[in-house]
């Protein structure tokens, strides 16, 4: 029994320094509660970006060279909040950009 349990239990991990480390308990808190903020002031500018770029399409007669640069600005970007964020690794984008990407067919 003694053989089989030292067989099928997994040895001690070694730490290696290329690995990523999770982020600590402040940034993972912090990311928490920035969120708790954060996500719903995104949903409404989203939400009013959809409004606004509906509008803009009915009155352009359905054309999306108007419409999708409201909807581009306002529903990209971020939603929530990540330590990676809080510690400065990744930008936080709360708009989309509005360069044009390109297209692949």
């Amino acid at each position: 029994m003694l053989g089989l349990a030292l067989v099928l239990l997994p040895g001690p991990a070694a730490a290696r320094d290329d690995e990523e480390k999770p982020p600590g308990g402040f940034a993972t808190a912090g990311s928490l509660l920035c969120t708790l903020v954060y996500s719903p002031v995104k949903l409404a500018y989203a939400a009013s970006g959809l409004l606004v770029g509906s509008m803009a399409w009915a009155w352009s007669a359905g054309s999306d060279r108007v419409s999708r640069p409201i909807y581009r600005a306002a529903l990209k970007g971020d939603y929530v909040v990540l330590p990676e964020h809080l510690t400065g690794e990744r930008k936080l984008e709360f708009r989309g950009s509005l360069a044009r990407r390109s297209r692949r067919y």
